[in-house]
C-alpha cells in the first residue's frame, strides 16, 4: 500500500449484531441478513445485483461482511481458522470464483487472519477475501469486489474495515 491511511468515521450496525467502521462518503446497508458496503451508491446498488452476473465498475468497490459463530456453523471451538477459511474458499470457488495465487497469512488485531485474491470467471471481477476468527470464536469474513485491474486500490482500507468488524449476538427474544 501506498500507507494513504483513510480515516474510518461511519459505524453501521446491523440488526444481527454486527458492527464495523467505515469512510466517509461510503454506504452500507443490511440487505435481508446480508450486509453490503461500497464507495459509492453506485457500488452499492452493483453489489445488490451481483448475483446478475454484473460486478462494481471502475472505480467502485463493494464489499461483504459476514461474522458466523462457530456454533451456529455446528463447527468445534478448537476448529482453527485454517480450516474454516479452506471450507469457504472452497464453496465459493465452487460457485465460479477462482483463487488467484497464495493465500496470505497476517494478523487482523491479535487474532490470526487470512487473505486471498480472487477472481470471478464470470463478470471477470476482481475480489479478495479477508478472514479470520475472533476471540468469541466467531467467523469474521470481509469479501471485496472490484472493477477488474482495481483490486490492489482497496487492499489497506479493506484490511482497516475488517480490524473494526465486531459481532455481539442478539438478544434472545
Amino acid at each position: 500500500g501506498s500507507g494513504d491511511s483513510v480515516s474510518l468515521n461511519q459505524t453501521f450496525e446491523s440488526e444481527t449484531g454486527v458492527s464495523f467502521k467505515y469512510p466517509d462518503g461510503w454506504a452500507a446497508q443490511d440487505d435481508e441478513g446480508q450486509i453490503i458496503l461500497s464507495n459509492s451508491p453506485e457500488g452499492l446498488e452493483a453489489m445488490t445485483a451481483l448475483e446478475s452476473g454484473e460486478g462494481p465498475g471502475e472505480g467502485q468497490v463493494g464489499m461483504m461482511v459476514m461474522a458466523l459463530p462457530l456454533a451456529d456453523l455446528g463447527m468445534p471451538e478448537d476448529t482453527t481458522v485454517d480450516t474454516i477459511f479452506d471450507m469457504m474458499t472452497g464453496s465459493m470457488t465452487s460457485e465460479g470464483m477462482e483463487t488467484v495465487g497464495d493465500t496470505e497469512e497476517l494478523k487482523i488485531g491479535d487474532n490470526d487472519a487470512r487473505k486471498v485474491n480472487v477472481k470471478d470467471a464470470e463478470s471477470g471481477s476482481d475480489g479478495f477475501i479477508i478472514a479470520f476468527l475472533d476471540e468469541n470464536d466467531t467467523y469474521m469474513m470481509l469479501i471485496g469486489v472490484t472493477a477488474s485491474g482495481e483490486r490492489d486500490n482497496y487492499d489497506d482500507v479493506a484490511l482497516d474495515i475488517a480490524e473494526t468488524i465486531e459481532y455481539t449476538a442478539p438478544a434472545a427474544e
